[in-house]
This record gives structure tokens, sequence and C-alpha cells, in this order.
């Protein structure tokens, strides 16, 4: 939901000896990424996306003032009220003794692994639903 062109306010949460690294390459990573980057030992407060780098480094986007957190928590709600409706719905299928006996096996396998994958997503939207504070 950010507009293209866009600069942000990154923070790169690193441990000491990283940190340090990461600091001397900011100038060169803010280039390249559009990004005001800052190294931090924690992430700040607040709604944010984040992504899990290598050698225990996590990249903190503050979303505030970035975008409209109401929007994005409606947004997220509304994805997160049908994904459990679609999983509720695989799920009573796979519930229902009938189509587990008379469906293929490579199909009810399927069927299985696709609830699973939903589940984890559902999660995943329910941990982004919290982080944005609702």
């Amino acid at each position: 939901g950010v507009p293209a062109g866009q600069w942000v306010d990154a923070v790169a949460v690193a441990p000491a000896g990283v940190r340090e690294a990461l600091a001397a390459q900011a100038p060169m990573v803010a280039g390249l990424a559009r990004a005001r980057l800052t190294c931090a030992p924690s992430a700040p407060e607040g709604a944010a996306a984040q992504a899990l780098l290598r050698e225990g480094v996590e990249v903190v986007i503050p979303l505030a003032g970035m975008i409209d957190l109401d929007k994005e928590r409606t947004r997220v709600a509304g994805e997160l009220a049908e994904l459990e409706r679609h999983l509720a719905a695989l799920e009573g299928r796979l519930a229902n003794d009938k189509f587990v006996a008379k469906a293929p096996a490579a199909l009810v396998d399927a069927e299985r692994a696709k609830a699973q994958e939903w589940r984890g997503r559902r999660d995943q939207l329910a941990a982004k639903l919290a982080a944005l504070g609702a």
C-alpha cells in the first residue's frame, strides 16, 4: 500500500557486530532500496512490516504515517474473514466421510495440504491484524 517511488524509513535490528557492518553500508542500501536505513539493537514500537534475514537480522518498516492504518486493518480483516469462510467449507468437506471415501486419494491429500496451507495463512493474517492494533 506504499506509493511507488516513496522513500520509507527502515530499521535493521541486528546483533552488535552485524549492526556495525550494516551501518557502514547504510548509504548504499538506502539508494538501492529507497529507504532511510538506521540500525538498532531492538525493533521500534508500533505497527510495522517485518522481514527476517540471515545472521539474526530483522528489517522493520514502521507503518504509522506511511499508510492508512484503519484502511489496512479493514483490508486485512476482510481477507481474514474470507479465508476463514473458505477454510470452514474445506474442513467441512474433509470431515465428510462420504467425500473422503469416494474422492480419489490424491484429491483428498491435495485438499488436506490446501487446508494446512490456509491455516498457516490464517495465522499470519491474524498476527498481522494484531500487529496493526486490531
